[in-house]
């Protein structure tokens, strides 16, 4: 497997693409930027998150299965910011296949952490060195293959060690790709969280096979 570094991006005469200056900006903004952590509905800003994707959705007709997910601890803007990234990932990869399918849902990980999937069954890639996936300008795919900085996934595991996460990847060439991150559960009796959310924390998750 070949991973395919920083390629320069040209647009005639004015140099370095705009796109590509953003998502450098943008990753280092993230290293400083304070946490402003709430209760949120994972469900529910899946769902809102979504919408960013409808002409696309529609156009192509990609199937989006979104299985129950819980309420969690964790900034709602840069949260949101590494669902965009991971969704738009599935979308973009998934663009060969004819029937796209997306899938979302909750997988069994360790006891204080409450860990999502986002499975596409798109292009894959051999996943031999995938932790390599989450430094900035690595690629397994050119550019010619799938457009890209090369910056989102950077982003999205800056977003997640932030949290106290961890994130990982599973895929096979030809074969789809399966991203999961974690954020930790509330503890008990944590200030600020209402007895109803760490309830639904620390409830039964989808046991999902990747």
């Amino acid at each position: 497997m070949r991973l395919w570094g920083l390629h320069p991006m040209r647009n005639g005469s004015h140099g370095v693409k705009t796109p590509l200056i953003d998502a450098l900006l943008a990753f280092a903004r993230l290293g400083h930027a304070e946490l402003q952590k709430r209760e949120i509905d994972l469900d529910e800003l899946t769902r809102e998150t979504m919408g960013d994707f409808q002409e696309e959705t529609e156009k192509r007709g990609i199937a989006w299965i979104i299985h129950p997910l819980s309420l969690v601890w964790a900034d709602p803007v840069l949260l949101r910011m590494a669902l965009v990234n991971l969704m738009s990932n599935a979308v973009k990869f998934t663009g060969t296949r004819l029937h796209p399918k997306i899938e979302m849902g909750l997988f069994s990980g360790r006891p204080d952490e409450t860990v999502m999937f986002i499975r596409d069954n798109g292009a894959g890639f051999d996943s031999t060195h995938a932790e390599k996936l989450f430094g900035i300008f690595q690629r397994m795919h050119t550019e010619a293959q799938f457009a890209g900085t090369g910056v989102g996934l950077a982003n999205v595991q800056q977003i997640i060690l932030r949290h106290g996460g961890r994130i990982w990847v599973e895929s096979i060439p030809d074969g789809g790709a399966t991203f999961y991150f974690s954020l930790p559960k509330l503890p008990e009796n944590f200030p600020g969280a209402s007895d109803e959310s760490q309830a639904a924390m620390v409830g039964d998750e989808c046991d999902s096979n990747p």
